[in-house]
């Protein structure tokens, strides 16, 4: 562990002892696995040879010391947290907090309609659950970026100790606890590896690594001492957590991914919204000029363009025009209906020899709900884009 890694933690330990008895003995139970969980990140995002960029939106899922475990690994990163609130793992005054019950997941119109997010983590949540495994990574991977990363980790079914447990006739699992909560009763369900491998397949994520440790034992009972070393010696499914990273991939397998750009919507976009009873479509909604912004690749593109169909009252087309620098370089018309996706190809010249590059969605009439039907909303609309992507070629 790395002088950042200890600091990181001796801050973790020092805000534990300011907590209540019951917060200062889940962290002493606990610090293992946050130390673990360390080192995992920095090998997903820091390690020399890895080529991931650190993640810019970060959703936390069941807050606590990771949360803010998480605020100073990546400062600078959008830290959401969801679940239920918890002010004592709050990482800044202004964070946003997505107040919602994953057993929920049975509903696919109760989904959170957000996105984007390039890492996710779910730790020691999964087990509290009664909604099957696979609706609840259904549920991250909408909220994930493409190429996001999703990172779970949860008691291991095949423990060494549990085995032993049920040779000697006893219930390794913990009995439901007798009371309401809105937190749960306890662990509904622990998963062996190959049913949160096949969840997480059904769910359409990919498994790229695979982490079992002893991260919560007490080496100060001899028996639990006893089963951190012998299972040193045995297959990774004998020891006590396990830790899945997934990776969602294959949402737009059109776009050869290894040349794909990374998009920045800047101003003239409005936040994301989708249908009630469908949160897999999902768009925004472009005022008259909508900005896209990206990293020269200094290649010509080839950019993809997916817009609904006319949602103007009055049934008027509206135009869009892509503009690049000051070349307009493709020109459309809103379908009536249904939607069109436009594959865009830019030459490189067009995007100029900056190191950042620019282009601007250009939409044509734009109209105000409020003013032509009976709404509230009083936002001057263009066109509502499903998708926006680039691809170098």
């Amino acid at each position: 562990m790395d002088q950042r890694q200890e600091s990181i933690l001796r801050e973790l330990r020092e805000h534990s002892a300011t907590l209540p008895a019951e917060a200062r003995q889940y962290w002493r139970e606990h610090e293992g696995r946050y130390a673990r969980l360390l080192e995992t990140l920095d090998g997903l995002y820091s390690h020399p040879s890895s080529r991931r960029p650190k993640p810019r939106r970060i959703l936390d899922v069941g807050p606590s010391y990771q949360t803010l475990l998480l605020a100073r690994l990546f400062p600078d990163a959008d830290l959401v947290t969801m679940g239920f609130e918890d002010a004592r793992y709050k990482p800044s005054a202004g964070a946003r907090h997505i107040d919602y019950d994953l057993n929920d997941a049975y509903f696919r119109d109760s989904w959170p309609c957000d996105e984007g997010y390039d890492l996710i983590l779910m730790l020691e949540v999964i087990e509290h659950l009664y909604t099957a495994p696979r609706r609840v990574l259904g549920v991250l991977r909408n909220l994930a970026a493409q190429n996001g990363l999703i990172v779970v980790s949860t008691p291991n079914a095949t423990f060494l100790g549990n085995r032993v447990a049920l040779l000697c006739g006893r219930n390794p699992f913990e009995m439901l606890e007798d009371r309401r909560h809105r937190l749960g009763l306890g662990h509904y369900r622990e998963y062996t590896l190959a049913e949160l491998a096949e969840a997480g397949s059904s769910a359409s994520l990919r498994m790229l690594r695979v982490d079992f440790s002893n991260a919560l034992l007490d080496r100060t009972r001899r028996r639990q001492r006893f089963y951190d070393r012998i299972t040193r010696f045995l297959p990774g499914e004998f020891r006590q957590m396990t830790t899945i990273v997934f990776e969602k991939s294959g949402d737009d397998a059109e776009l050869p991914d290894p040349d794909r750009v990374a998009l920045t919507l800047g101003d003239g976009w409005f936040p994301m919204e989708c249908e009630p009873h469908d949160p897999s479509r999902r768009w925004r909604w472009t005022g008259a000029e909508a900005v896209v912004s990206f990293s020269n690749p200094r290649r010509n593109v080839l950019f993809y363009l997916k817009v609904a169909g006319c949602e103007h009252p009055s049934h008027v087309p509206r135009e869009i025009a892509v503009v690049a620098a000051k070349e307009t370089v493709h020109r459309l018309l809103t379908p009536p209906d249904g939607d069109t996706t436009q594959r865009i190809p830019i030459r490189s010249a067009s995007l100029g020899a900056a190191e950042h590059a620019v282009l601007r969605i250009r939409v044509s009439p734009t109209f105000v709900p409020a003013a032509v039907e009976k709404s509230a909303d009083v936002r001057e609309l263009g066109v509502r884009v499903l998708t926006v992507a680039m691809v170098a070629q």
